[in-house]
């Protein structure tokens, strides 16, 4: 019963991958609309660009802040003294985090060669740049939750 703060990190992993998935693939798909707006009516792409990147930018603090509130409570309880756990607790909410970030690896890449197809090969440049942030962002929160599980079992004696 202890060792039930293991999941927070698991819940943590899962909700900060989804939501930079979900921003990125939302801004991909603004930039996919805008971008062919702004071929019909000759207007500057790369300002189109430039503001999706910017309101990417201000969606993912959005979406990972309750994964940010997870892990903290997460780590008071393991800093506390109910912060020690067995291998076979940790098991599942680790599986379940390294899930998360093969998944972010996944979704982005599939998403960003949908958007390449679909769009003018002189704006690859940015999406690619958008892809490649994104990769970092959708993974931070389950590095550290795996981070955080194997303090778990060391128990921070």
């Amino acid at each position: 019963m202890e060792d039930q703060f293991v999941w927070l990190f698991a819940i943590a992993s899962l909700i900060g991958s989804a939501g930079v998935i979900i921003a990125f693939r939302m801004t991909l798909r603004k930039m996919e609309h805008k971008l062919d707006d702004a071929k019909r009516h000759e207007s500057d792409a790369l300002q189109v660009l430039q503001k999706e990147q910017t309101n990417f930018f201000i969606k993912v603090p959005l979406f990972e802040a309750p994964a940010i509130i997870l892990l903290v409570v997460g780590m008071f309880f393991l800093f506390n003294d109910a912060g020690t756990a067995v291998v076979s607790a940790i098991t599942i909410p680790a599986i379940i985090a390294v899930a998360s970030i093969v998944a972010s690896f996944v979704f982005i890449f599939i998403s960003t060669r949908q958007t390449l197809q679909v769009i003018d090969k002189t704006h690859h440049g940015a999406i690619r740049t958008l892809a490649f942030t994104a990769i970092p962002l959708a993974n931070s929160v389950p590095i550290i939750s795996i981070v955080a599980l194997i303090l778990a079992l060391t128990g921070l004696d």
